[in-house]
């Protein structure tokens, strides 16, 4: 399927695994560049290397509940890719 989705950028909070990383890979199946961030480093890291396999992944331990946090994650990702192009808020918060 073409969603034309080939060249755009997508963020995934919450990407390292469950629905968030199932987004991420449908993604990046479809041709978009994708950003993924949580909180635990180590599974991020394993999750980035998997989904590297498929397409560029650029990830980012963070702490979604840091308001400050989320904005550098968007900063640093527009830097690396020039643009974000979708956004998905795949993180529950209690604050």
């Amino acid at each position: 399927m073409d969603l034309g989705l080939k060249g755009k950028t997508a963020v995934v909070l919450g990407g390292s695994k469950g629905i968030g990383y199932a987004i991420a890979k449908a993604f990046l199946q479809e041709g978009a560049r994708v950003a993924i961030c949580a909180r635990k480093e180590e599974e991020l890291k394993k999750a980035a290397e998997e989904l590297g396999t498929l397409g560029e992944v650029y990830y980012e331990a963070m702490d979604v509940s840091k308001e400050q946090q989320v904005y550098d994650f968007a900063d640093h990702v527009a830097a690396k890719f020039g643009t974000i192009d979708a956004w998905v808020n795949n993180v529950g918060i209690t604050v």
